[in-house]
């Protein structure tokens, strides 16, 4: 993966979810109702197997639509994530006296069936915060898989 433009709604930065100059984007929004029920969309933009994508993920909040978006566009360059599943996802507020300006800290428990690892990811924000988390462990689940996922240079920023 390397560095991707974004655009499209916008709530936070992908590796900085949503500015441009990290290994991708993306923005994450609630969209409205589907059967009664809210949804959300997240957009990402980045680069992987030398070609770029832009996928939208839609979820049951902001971070499983990011992490949907995510998934649908490294699943061709990387088949091995469909072998990766998130089981836990915790969020924390580091600095309570800011309130919703306070930054946040995710961490995220994936499995392969064979392990189970846990990343962290701090940010200004939710989806910041939740993409640094998400990359990591998907980075560090297909390189257990045998899998360089990213060259030089192409790596997320953290």
């Amino acid at each position: 993966m390397s560095n991707g433009n974004g655009g499209g709604a916008k709530t936070g930065t992908a590796g900085q979810v949503g500015s441009a100059g990290s290994a991708g984007e993306g923005n994450s929004a609630y969209q409205g109702f589907h059967s009664g029920e809210t949804f959300a969309e997240a957009t990402v933009k980045l680069f992987a197997g030398g070609r770029r994508y832009m996928r939208v993920g839609e979820g049951v909040g902001p971070v499983d639509a990011l992490d949907q978006a995510l998934r649908t566009a490294l699943k061709n360059v990387y088949e091995e994530l469909a072998g990766i599943e998130l089981i836990d996802f915790k969020v924390r507020i580091l600095d309570t006296h800011r309130g919703t300006g306070a930054a946040t800290r995710v961490m995220i428990e994936l499995s392969d069936g064979h392990g189970i690892w846990r990343t962290v990811g701090v940010g200004d924000d939710v989806i910041e915060a939740s993409w640094e988390a998400l990359t990591e462990g998907y980075e560090y689940g297909l390189r257990r898989a045998g899998v360089t996922p990213w060259v030089e240079g192409d790596r997320p920023a953290s």
